[in-house]
C-alpha cells in the first residue's frame, strides 16, 4: 500500500532544519514526506539528513505584497501537481501562505502548528494586521495546533479562532532528545568515551577547563543567554542589569556628571568674558560650591546603594564575580542599540561567543540561564537548559511559563509586555532575580537538580514524535470541506 503524502512546510529552509530535526526522519517511515521551504543553503541538507524529497519555494519572512503573490501561486500549483493528503506548516509567514494555497487547492487536511504569535510584540496598525494574517491562517486550516497552552490561551482570549484546540503530548514542536542534552553525554562526545565510562570527575574537570579557556575563574557566578541577539529578547534589560550587578552604572554614572560639571565650568569662563576680577571670583567661587554639592550627592548615592547591598548581604566581591556568557548572532533586524551592543563586546564582565551549532559545551560551563525574552511560542532554550542541569530565569510568557515552574527549576520574573503590546522595563525585576541566584547558591543548586527530569518527564523528543504520529493517525479519512466549492483539477 502506498504511503499517504505528507507536506511539511516552513518559511525557511533553516527552520526545517533546526526545528524539526529527526522529526522528519521518523515520519518518514509512516509516510511520503516532502519539505518544502525557500533555500537560503541548507535545503539539501535537510533532504539528506532526513532522508525525504525537498522543494525549494522561495518565501520572505517580511511583509512583500509581489513575492508573496508569486509564492502563492507556486505553492497553489506544487499541491495540485503533488496532490499531498496534508500540508502541516510552521512558522507564520510560510504557514499563511500553505492553509491559503492548500484550500484552494483542495488539499483535505491542512494542518497549522502556531508557534509563536508576532502580533504579542507591536502595537496599533501593526498589531491589527498581524492578527487578522493569523485570523485568515486559521480559517484556512482544517486543523490548528498551539504549540503550547499559552499559545491556546492566547489565540482563544485574542478572538483568533473558534476551531477546536488541541496542545500535542506537553507542547513544543519538536521535544528535546535528553540524552544527548545531558552533561554525561557532551563530555562523552567531546572526550571520546563511552557514556558508561564518563564520571563526574571527567565532567568536572571538562567544566573547569572549558571555564578557564572563556576567562571565567571557578569562583564566578556566570549567566548564559542562547538566542538572537535583539531588542524583543531583552537585550537592553540584561545588559541594564548587569551593569547593575557589577557596578558599572554607579562609575558611569559619576564620570557622566564629573563631565557635565567640566562642561558648566567652561561654559561660565566663556561667559565672564570682559568682566572685572570681582566678578570672576565670585563666579568662580558659585562654580565650587556647585562641584561640591554634586561631589557630595554623588557619594551620598554611592553610600545609599552600599547600605542596600549591606541589607541583602551583597559585598563588592560576590557582585564583581558575576559574569554573562552570550551565544547567538547579534542581527540587523530589530537590532540592539549600539551603547548596548559595545557593552556586551567591550565588557570584562561579558563574554560574547557568536553562534554556536553545538551549545552544550557553554551550557556545561554556566551556572544558570538568564532569558528575559518579550514574546515567545515555546522556546527550545529553556528546555536545553533544563536538560542539561540548569536552573532558568525567564519572563512571565507563553512557553517559557510553561517549561518553567516557579521556584522548582527556576523563576519567573513579570513579562515586558502587556496585553496590548506596551513595554514596561522589568530591569529592577530581572537584576533582583539574578541577584538572588548569586546569593542562594544551595536553592539554585537544588532547582537545577529538578530541572532535567522535569524536561524527560514532559518533552522526551521521542514522546513528541509518538504523539504528532497519532494525531495524524486521528484525522478523518474523510474531512469536512465546509467553505471549500467543489472544482475540478
Amino acid at each position: 500500500m502506498d504511503k499517504k503524502k505528507l507536506i511539511r512546510l516552513t518559511t525557511a529552509d533553516i527552520s526545517l532544519e533546526g526545528l524539526l530535526e529527526g522529526q522528519l526522519r521518523f515520519l518518514s517511515q509512516y509516510y511520503d514526506v516532502v519539505g518544502v521551504a525557500s533555500d537560503t543553503g541548507v535545503l539539501n541538507k535537510v533532504a539528506e539528513r532526513e532522508g525525504i524529497r525537498v522543494v525549494n519555494v522561495p518565501m520572505r519572512r517580511e511583509i512583500s505584497p509581489l513575492q508573496d503573490l508569486r509564492s502563492l501561486r507556486d505553492l497553489y500549483r506544487l499541491f495540485c501537481r503533488e496532490r499531498p493528503w496534508c500540508v502541516h506548516a510552521n512558522t507564520p509567514k510560510g504557514s499563511l501562505l500553505a492553509m491559503m494555497a492548500a484550500w484552494a487547492a483542495r488539499v483535505p487536511h491542512r494542518v497549522y502548528t502556531v508557534t509563536g504569535l508576532r502580533y504579542q510584540g507591536v502595537h496599533g496598525l501593526m498589531r491589527g494586521l498581524l492578527k487578522a494574517m493569523e485570523r485568515v491562517t486559521c480559517c484556512c486550516a482544517t486543523n490548528v495546533i498551539p504549540e503550547g497552552n499559552g499559545v491556546l490561551h492566547s489565540l482563544k482570549t485574542d478572538h483568533i479562532t473558534r476551531k477546536p484546540l488541541r496542545v500535542l503530548h506537553f507542547g513544543n514542536i519538536n521535544g528535546k532528545d535528553t540524552r544527548h542534552l545531558s552533561r554525561r553525554q557532551t563530555v562523552a562526545d567531546y572526550i571520546q568515551a563511552p557514556y558508561d565510562k564518563v564520571t563526574d570527575e571527567d565532567i568536572d574537570d571538562l567544566r573547569r577547563s572549558w571555564r578557564q579557556k572563556l576567562g571565567f575563574s571557578d569562583d564566578d557566578f556566570v549567566f548564559v543567554f542562547i538566542g538572537r541577539m535583539t531588542n524583543d529578547k531583552g537585550m537592553r534589560e540584561l545588559a541594564q542589569a548587569m551593569k547593575h550587578l557589577t557596578e558599572r552604572q554607579i562609575v558611569e554614572e559619576t564620570e557622566r556628571q564629573k563631565e557635565q560639571i567640566g562642561d558648566e565650568t567652561e561654559r561660565q569662563k566663556e561667559q565672564i568674558g570682559d568682566e572685572t576680577e570681582r566678578q570672576k571670583e565670585q563666579i568662580v567661587e558659585e562654580t565650587e560650591r556647585q562641584k561640591e554639592q554634586i561631589v557630595e550627592e554623588t557619594e551620598r548615592r554611592l553610600g545609599e546603594v552600599e547600605r542596600r547591598k549591606g541589607q541583602i548581604g551583597v559585598g563588592k566581591e560576590v557582585m564583581g564575580s558575576v559574569r554573562l556568557l552570550l551565544v547567538g548572532q547579534m542581527e540587523e533586524g530589530d537590532a540592539i542599540p549600539d551603547d548596548v551592543r559595545q557593552f556586551f563586546l567591550h565588557d570584562e564582565a561579558v563574554r560574547y561567543v557568536g553562534l554556536k551549532h553545538d551549545v552544550r559545551p557553554l551550557l556545561l560551563v554556566a551556572d544558570a540561564l538568564v532569558f528575559p525574552s518579550y514574546r515567545e511560542g515555546f522556546p527550545n532554550v529553556p528546555m536545553e537548559a533544563g536538560a542539561m542541569g540548569l536552573a532558568s530565569i525567564v519572563t512571565d510568557v507563553n512557553g517559557s511559563n510553561e517549561i518553567i515552574k516557579d521556584g522548582l527549576n527556576g523563576r519567573i520574573i513579570p513579562s515586558p509586555l502587556d496585553k496590548k503590546g506596551h513595554l514596561h522595563d522589568i530591569t529592577l525585576a530581572l537584576t533582583e532575580a539574578m541577584q538572588w541566584f548569586v546569593l542562594h547558591p544551595a536553592e539554585v543548586r537544588r532547582m537545577a537538580d529538578n530541572a532535567p527530569r522535569m524536561i524527560h518527564e514532559r518533552y522526551e523528543q521521542r514522546d513528541v514524535w509518538q504523539a504528532l504520529l497519532e494525531y495524524y493517525d486521528s484525522l478523518s479519512p474523510n474531512p469536512s470541506t465546509k467553505g471549500v466549492k467543489s472544482r475540478t483539477r
